[in-house]
């Protein structure tokens, strides 16, 4: 179905005057700019999330190191793998 909507819209593109297709691809061009920019300041925001989030884990995680009670130092260990694994997300840049 999909094939069949893009061969449409190369026949109307054809059927269309120089000056009208290179409108509609300038249109097209800047809507998918825009987009891309919102994608960029989108990644750039969960970026900054994940790193304040993992900067509270990593304090939470040396404040409760410091009380007493708190688990033996294997368990902490292994909680710090743990954020280490929650922060080392695919293509994002800590």
């Amino acid at each position: 179905m999909l094939r069949i909507q893009e061969l449409e819209a190369r026949v109307q593109s054809l059927s269309m005057q120089d000056g009208e297709r290179n409108a509609r691809l300038v249109a097209e061009n800047n809507s998918i700019r825009a987009a891309w920019v919102r994608a960029k300041q989108q990644v750039a925001n969960l970026e900054i999330m994940l790193q304040s989030l993992k900067e509270t884990l990593d304090s939470g995680l040396n404040l409760k190191a410091d009380l007493p009670g708190c688990p033996d130092e294997e368990q902490r260990d292994s909680e710090t793998v743990s954020v280490a694994m929650i922060t080392s997300i695919p293509g994002t840049a800590l």
